[in-house]
């Protein structure tokens, strides 16, 4: 069994993960291992950030071929894991030349 796998079983079980703000960045897809963390950070009360290069916020689905595709997926998925796990996706910044 990986490391992810146990950390996503023991996040329920740390009291103070509501204090806890949670930085992610350099990633520009998840595994699923990954992507169970961060949604088990996410159910239990953690800020979460995270940093992704992107052209955009993607609207609708992005286009295979499109440079930041990876990005935008990632996105997307992560608006939806939050959603589907009943947390406000608190606002999204873009910084800008």
């Amino acid at each position: 069994e990986d490391l992810l796998s146990i950390l996503s079983r023991k996040i329920p079980h740390y009291h103070g993960i509501g204090s806890v703000s949670v930085w992610v960045d350099g990633f520009y897809s998840f595994t699923p291992q990954e992507l169970l963390v961060l949604q088990q950070l996410l159910r239990y009360g953690a800020r979460l950030t995270v940093s992704l290069t992107l052209d955009m916020i993607p609207k609708e689905e992005p286009q295979e071929g499109d440079p930041f595709f990876s990005s935008a997926a990632t996105y997307r998925r992560l608006v939806e894991l939050a959603q589907n796990s009943g947390v406000p996706v608190l606002e999204t910044i873009r910084f800008e030349k």
